[in-house]
């Protein structure tokens, strides 16, 4: 059994399309007064070794960020551009399973929550949930796996109007190693 927690402190200046570049999308217009994103972040979790056959992990952490740097009028509106939105915090929660099988095989699944919705706001492009999934077999030099990352109930707006689509992502890798 692990149990961990961590505390950090962040920033993030705004970036080169935020400060000066025209749209198209999500905005038209850049904005350069932007101040930078800051960030404290809290976490806590725990991790269980199962026989050594299954590992089970669940963390819970809480974000406070300040001047997070939103879409205002996303694009095609005429006065579209970035602002620094005020207080914004939020809560989330991930769980995962691996298990390695006859040492050879390896299987994970997780799935991850963020209440991503704060004073009545959503927090835009940040999606509520993501369940991961994947499984690999190295063996001999061989490695062959394929992963899977399922997205949904992203919005691209504070007000929850303009929901994005859902959308998978699959990545497969092929390898072999030659010289080890």
């Amino acid at each position: 059994t692990k149990l961990h927690a961590a505390a950090a402190q962040g920033f993030k200046l705004p970036d080169v399309r935020q400060l000066y570049l025209y749209g198209p999308y999500p905005v038209r217009y850049p904005n350069p007064d932007l101040d930078p994103e800051t960030y404290l972040s809290y976490e806590a979790g725990i991790e269980q070794d199962i026989f050594g056959a299954l590992s089970l992990s669940l963390t819970g952490y809480r974000i406070c960020s300040d001047g997070k740097i939103i879409p205002v009028g996303t694009f095609p509106a005429p006065g579209s551009t970035w602002d620094n939105a005020g207080e914004f915090n939020y809560n989330g929660l991930e769980a995962s399973a691996q298990s390695v099988l006859m040492g050879m095989v390896t299987i994970r699944a997780g799935y991850s929550f963020i209440d991503n919705e704060y004073r009545n706001e959503k927090l835009p492009y940040v999606p509520k949930h993501k369940v991961l999934g994947g499984v690999a077999f190295e063996s001999f030099g061989v490695y062959a796996g394929l992963e899977g990352e399922y997205v949904y109930d992203v919005y691209a707006d504070t007000a929850g109007a303009e929901g994005l689509s859902n959308y998978l992502v699959l990545n497969a890798k092929l390898a072999y190693t030659f010289l080890a």
